[in-house]
């Protein structure tokens, strides 16, 4: 008996076959291109497994495309953000106010624990024109303009506000900073808070200590504003402590202060981006018995 020998199919490749046999099925060709056919997205190119009946008559239109080489332009640099108004907590950096004309206040926030060391590392200001620098914490205030570079300076406490009015372009300083534990005490370690997060909510701490009194302090960026809302009073007055327990804050900015006595609930506002609430009387006894929420106000 005469058995017919199978088919057998041969895919050829670019420059492999000399005769390409005309009895393949146009569906089994189809087939084989589908499998062999792989368009390299990354390199732009055509893949070399193609078969040669994919490449005999190439879509010119559509290789030039695919062969396009990639685009040499570049995308511009993104502007870096100036660093006037920011509230920096970072252990340490270089601030760089070279050619910001105008006023430009930068605000260094560290643990109550920490003091902030600065170094001018150059200064060019033009005083005639009223060009300075000023630093202030808490409890100092520094302004300098002749022979500022080269000089140093040490906070008091583990905030401060550097300040740059500048009229000549190209003019400016160059400041770098540092923090370092507090060798003096600034704050009472056993209950004074800080906080510098943009909203929040805080009580009233406490101490057995009754030599002093209890803080929250709150620092916010330049140009910003604090709200302060008073959500809950838990103590009960009388007529004997009613004069001894009461909350006070300041308005660091103008060395306001608003007293708050009683179960009354209150709203203040900042003048400036540093508040203190300092607690007197049954409130340093009675943890949580008062409660408010705060928020940063920009302008």
């Amino acid at each position: 008996m005469h058995i017919p020998k199978p088919i057998t199919i041969q895919g050829c490749y670019m420059g492999s076959c000399t005769h390409a046999p005309d009895a393949t099925p146009s569906s089994t060709t189809a087939a084989h291109t589908e499998v062999k056919t792989d368009l390299t997205e990354d390199a732009f190119q055509l893949s070399p497994t193609l078969s040669h009946k994919d490449t005999s008559k190439p879509d010119m239109d559509h290789l030039k495309i695919i062969t396009a080489p990639r685009s040499t332009t570049t995308a511009p640099p993104t502007p870096k953000p100036s660093t006037c108004g920011q509230l920096l907590l970072e252990k340490s950096g270089m601030v760089d106010l070279r050619s910001v004309t105008g006023r430009c206040t930068v605000s260094i926030g560290r643990p109550l624990d920490e003091v902030i060391h600065i170094k001018l590392e150059s200064s060019f200001l033009n005083c005639t024109k009223k060009e300075y620098v000023a630093f202030f914490d808490r409890l100092a205030f520094i302004r300098k303009c002749d022979q500022a570079a080269g000089s140093e300076l040490t906070t008091r406490t583990n905030v401060l506000l550097v300040r740059q009015n500048l009229l000549t372009p190209g003019n400016g300083i160059v400041f770098s900073y540092s923090s370092q534990k507090n060798m003096k005490k600034s704050h009472h370690q056993d209950c004074d808070i800080q906080l510098f997060s943009p909203r929040g909510v805080f009580e009233n701490p406490s101490t057995s200590d009754t030599n002093h009194t209890c803080r929250v302090l709150i620092n916010a960026p330049p140009l910003v504003k604090i709200r302060i809302q008073a959500l809950h009073i838990g103590l009960v007055f009388n007529s004997t402590d009613s004069q001894s327990t009461y909350i006070m804050i300041r308005d660091m900015d103008v060395l306001k202060t608003n007293v708050f006595k009683g179960q009354q609930l209150f709203l203040w506002h900042s003048s400036g981006n540093m508040a203190e609430i300092e607690f007197h009387g049954d409130y340093l006894h009675s943890e949580g018995s008062f409660r408010a929420e705060y928020s940063f106000m920009h302008l």
